[in-house]
């Protein structure tokens, strides 16, 4: 499992994990939901506090 941090304007908005299986998700910050609730990263995903998750493939 491998995680990051993800700031946006150099605050910390939320954390990305990627999974053994290869399953990603993406939590937004509870602080950040609440005090930024209209900031999203991306139009696909808007401030929620329920986690995004999607599994990626990737062809060589």
């Amino acid at each position: 499992m491998r995680q990051a941090k993800i700031l946006y304007n150099n605050l910390f908005c939320g954390l990305l994990t990627e999974t053994d299986d290869g399953t990603f998700t993406f939590q937004y910050d509870e602080d950040y939901v609440n005090r930024y609730p209209s900031q999203f990263i991306t139009f696909t995903m808007p401030v929620r506090k329920k986690e995004y998750k999607d599994k990626l493939a990737i062809s060589e």
